[in-house]
């Protein structure tokens, strides 16, 4: 399964952040923000095109109503990550992600339990 992170945190920043959970070598390709705003759909999209792989074999994992919407403006699967305390678990299910998870665990499931489906 490929992986890749979709950040609104400036380049340096998400480096940073990748390095020091030491998750820099888990991820295919990383894009991140841009000081011109939200670019989170078109980043979507260029991680689709690196992989020459369908939207609808992708999901988007955010914990904002607004990574749901970029997710959907992109045409891939939107997955609410509900499990952080900052999350507010109400405005990201009144989006209406495909599924939201209200355990890192629970997703953990999702995940084992649908991959297989999204190579078909």
């Amino acid at each position: 399964m490929k992986l890749a992170i979709v950040t609104g945190k400036g380049p340096h920043s998400a480096d940073l952040t990748l390095k020091h959970l030491d998750l820099a070598e888990s991820f295919d390709v990383m894009e991140a923000g841009s000081p011109e705003g939200s670019v989170k759909p078109a980043a979507i999209r260029r991680v689709l095109a690196r992989w020459g792989t369908a939207p609808h074999q992708v999901a988007y994992v955010g914990d904002a109503p607004s990574d749901m919407e970029a997710a959907r403006e992109a045409g891939v699967i939107p997955l609410g990550a509900a499990w952080l305390p900052t999350t507010n678990d109400q405005a990201l299910r009144a989006v209406l992600p495909t599924a939201t998870f209200p355990t890192l665990q629970h997703f953990i499931h999702w995940i084992e339990a649908n991959a297989g489906e999204a190579r078909r």
